[in-house]
């Protein structure tokens, strides 16, 4: 094989975002399990007889092929086979703004096409869950600590300057690959750990945006 010849990549991914590329195509970015974010050009996908017709919404989960092409980002898509659609998300505003904020933080920690199946498996499990109940803070606060985790910046425990119970729950979180089935016992341990892992956001990211604002707000 030629050393500028396209490879054919065959993954498992969340569809993350897409826009126009055209008046008949679009660019879709996935979350892989196997090779992270990929970012791919879904050519005439906006035609009445495009072969991706119906295929191509947020948070859908299917299995997909692409062309990686030298020298390029954006790699063409060749097939996608649906396994998974998002129901329930779509019903809850509030479940929307949990997906999004995830999808942004995954955006905004990785880099395109490197493997981090730890953080599939993450997003997969927090997108399974908001679809089958009530998004909640204490989710999101699991997944942002979850994630400082995987990335390796989750702070030592010494230096988890926390009121006992807020430790204890965040120790509990590190035992567990589950998401808690309850929100946060109370609005003081809520707003404790938020603000606490809020400022740890900000040492590794930067301002965090408002959609957090939006998630963290009890229902």
């Amino acid at each position: 094989m030629a050393k500028d010849s396209p490879t054919e990549i065959r993954d498992r991914g969340y569809l993350i975002r897409s826009h126009r590329l055209s008046d008949t195509s679009l660019i879709v970015e996935w979350l892989c399990a196997t090779h992270g974010r990929l970012t791919t050009v879904a050519k005439g996908a906006l035609r009445k007889k495009s072969p991706f017709q119906g295929k191509l919404d947020l948070l859908f989960l299917a299995d997909l092929s692409c062309q990686r092409k030298p020298r390029s980002d954006l790699f063409p898509l060749k097939e996608v086979s649906i396994l998974h659609t998002p129901t329930q998300i779509r019903r809850s505003i509030r479940r929307l703004n949990s997906a999004a904020y995830f999808i942004e933080l995954i955006r905004r920690t990785t880099e395109l096409d490197t493997p981090i199946p730890e953080l599939f498996e993450l997003f997969h499990v927090a997108v399974q869950t908001i679809d089958q109940r009530p998004a909640g803070p204490g989710l999101a606060l699991w997944f942002e600590w979850q994630l400082l985790e995987r990335l390796g910046l989750q702070p030592a425990p010494e230096d988890l300057r926390l009121p006992p119970g807020e430790i204890q729950t965040l120790s509990l979180w590190n035992k567990s690959q589950i998401p808690p089935n309850d929100s946060l016992e109370s609005m003081d341990q809520i707003t404790g750990i938020a603000t606490f892992l809020g400022r740890t956001w900000e040492q590794e990211l930067g301002r965090c945006t408002k959609l957090r604002a939006l998630v963290l707000t009890p229902s």
